[in-house]
């Protein structure tokens, strides 16, 4: 449904912060992409953005618009585009931000989904964010990729607030 610019359900991550980062340490099963991630000026309830997605030489773009939603979390609607409509939508690119430069590593863990974004550029941080089905439940966390900081609701390391130049 995702693909379709039908609304996702309410995403349920857990955040974290990751210390002592090391690459070697990553399951040999995951498969890098990168990405770059462009914030948008134009609309007023939520937040807009581009995204430029490089796997093995080839490119996909999205458009997504996330809108917060009043119980908390926010609901996502991202559809694919193509080359064109993303240049054409970079005209609206937010100046007052600069692009998020990441790449990003996929796997299970303990019957968890993860993504591990490595940044780029100025922010230099590594994050870990893990799907719940419940925010409270436990999670097993992968601690041979380092030390973890839970920064879960803190807007300080959202994307978006990241951007800030």
């Amino acid at each position: 449904a995702r693909m379709h610019g039908v609304p996702e359900p309410i995403e349920n991550e857990r955040k974290f912060v990751v210390e002592d980062f090391c690459l070697d340490r990553l399951p040999t099963h995951c498969v890098p992409m990168d990405i770059v991630q462009t914030y948008l000026i134009g609309i007023e309830a939520g937040v807009e953005r581009v995204r430029k997605r490089g796997q093995n030489g080839h490119q996909l773009y999205f458009h997504t618009v996330k809108i917060p939603h009043e119980g908390g979390g926010s609901v996502e609607v991202e559809r694919f585009i193509d080359k064109q409509t993303y240049d054409e939508l970079l005209l609206r690119k937010d100046s007052t931000r600069n692009p998020i430069v990441k790449t990003r590593y996929c796997f299970r863990h303990a019957d968890h989904y993860c993504e591990l974004d490595v940044f780029g550029g100025r922010v230099g941080l590594v994050m870990l964010e893990v799907e719940v089905h419940d925010m409270s439940d436990h999670v097993e966390l992968p601690h041979y990729l380092g030390t973890f900081t839970e920064v879960t609701g803190n807007q300080f390391f959202s994307n978006h607030e990241l951007s800030r130049q």
